[in-house]
């Protein structure tokens, strides 16, 4: 219930054409729970969000063309900004989390269930799951080893690398192994060569990602 309410209070605070917008959210009552022919319990907490029905970007590794390409991570640092600039961390960016438009139009930013609101004291999370969380194959070192003070609009810049590295290639830099090693890949190995990629590139963009 607290991850819940810090998804809603996140996304209740950012208003940008790139991240999906939250209608509405509150408790379901009992009648809900009785309509819902036992689907449902009455005090389970819902959020309403915008639907967004032109599927993930996932759905796309490997297949856009550069321009594409580049327009998607455009609008994704143009959202990242908005949300940094509030004190959000997404802190699971990842192509399963990015939607496209109706039509295939504008994309939006979705799913902050991860995501640590910095207050100005810099407050840790409370527990070690919640340390401890996020997507492995696009994760931060700070992430894989707990330090959630050291956490911030890195954290997803760094991610944004690893999406757009998957986006290029096809898969992540680092696959998808078990857990214990692709942490050890993301806090000692380098960024893996996009030599013999599938589509015509723009120099600097290998030494682009690798920073971030």
């Amino acid at each position: 219930r607290r991850a819940f309410r810090n998804e809603v209070r996140a996304m209740a605070a950012l208003d940008h054409p790139n991240i999906c917008e939250v209608f509405d959210y509150g408790t379901l009552d009992q009648a809900a729970a009785d309509a819902s022919g036992g689907a449902l319990d009455a005090g389970l907490p819902y959020m309403v969000l915008e639907l967004v029905t032109g599927g993930t970007l996932g759905r796309r590794r490997g297949l856009l063309s550069w321009p594409d390409l580049r327009s998607v991570l455009a609008a994704l640092l143009d959202a990242l900004a908005h949300a940094h600039a509030r004190g959000v961390i997404h802190k699971d960016l990842k192509p399963g989390n990015v939607l496209f438009g109706d039509g295939g139009g504008e994309i939006r930013l979705t799913d902050f269930g991860l995501a640590h609101a910095m207050d100005r004291e810099g407050l840790t999370l409370e527990t070690p799951a919640e340390r401890i969380a996020g997507t492995p194959a696009y994760m931060a070192p700070e992430q894989f080893v707990g330090t959630n003070r050291d956490i911030g609009p890195w954290t997803d810049l760094y991610a944004l690398g690893c999406l757009a590295y998957t986006m290029i290639n096809g898969a992540p830099p680092f696959g998808r192994k078990p857990w214990q090693t692709v942490a050890q890949d993301h806090l000692k190995k380098p960024l893996p060569s996009l030599a013999g990629a599938p589509m015509p590139l723009p120099e600097g963009l290998q030494a682009w990602m690798a920073r971030l």
